[in-house]
């Protein structure tokens, strides 16, 4: 699929498919050219996961709405577990060379660990697919009650027509959200996320499960995303 929309809790990214047990690194950016900053991604994020000689998966996630602070950007790198993704080495001569091209250009704001949850079968992200996604952070004191609900609502869209919807869910190991959930609901474009959210407010089977929902979590965190799939390496 070359365009996928994700709707999210948190930022994620989610993400192509490697394993049953999937880990991600998310590196946040900011920037004062996005434009370069991807332009330097697509070329630069290949080689240095290549460099790394792990399977692994990497992209980039712009927020379009709800975004911290203008010219924020998402960096990701996925990979089987956290043996693997932190062995990547990011002053080794390879990587550090593309960085450096870049790194007058941007800021680092923050770097955290995700530990997938939840995924979905009917999610396969290849190298050049683009996708968005609407993202919450969430924290609840009732995990599994919490993914039931999930569950139901992704069933719900199904039923409702919107096949291409699916969620997913990890939770975040490091840093400011720390033991928050990260939850995406995704779509093949920015239109069919668009109509799955109106679903969400205007169906009466939807509202019933966000309501639902609300009372068992706290959202902390929620924007939109546009994202870029650069690399996936098996």
């Amino acid at each position: 699929m070359r365009k996928v929309i994700a709707c999210m809790v948190v930022m994620v990214v989610i993400v192509p498919t490697l394993a049953q047990s999937q880990v991600l690194q998310n590196i946040h950016i900011n920037t004062s050219d996005t434009a370069r900053y991807l332009e330097w991604a697509e070329k630069a994020l290949p080689i240095i996961v290549r460099d790394s000689q792990i399977p692994s998966s990497g992209g980039v996630c712009v927020p379009t709405f709800g975004a911290e602070e203008e010219g924020d950007v998402y960096v990701y790198t996925i990979a089987q577990d956290f043996e693997s993704l932190m062995t990547i080495d990011l002053t080794s001569p390879v990587t550090a060379r593309e960085i450096a091209k870049i790194a007058p250009h941007r800021t680092v704001k923050a770097r955290d660990l995700w530990s997938s949850v939840r995924r979905s079968p009917n999610v396969n992200i290849n190298a050049g697919d683009t996708f968005s996604m609407l993202t919450l952070a969430v924290s609840t004191g009732q995990p599994d009650m919490y993914l039931t609900q999930l569950e139901a609502m992704e069933d719900g869209m199904h039923e409702a027509g919107h096949r291409d919807v699916n969620f997913l869910v990890a939770q975040v190991m490091t840093g400011e959200f720390r033991n928050h959930l990260s939850v995406r609901m995704m779509a093949p474009t920015p239109e069919r996320l668009g109509a799955a959210m109106d679903t969400m407010q205007t169906a009466t089977w939807a509202r019933n499960i966000i309501n639902n929902l609300a009372s068992i979590r706290t959202v902390s965190q929620q924007m939109t995303i546009n994202c870029h799939s650069y690399v996936v390496a098996q």
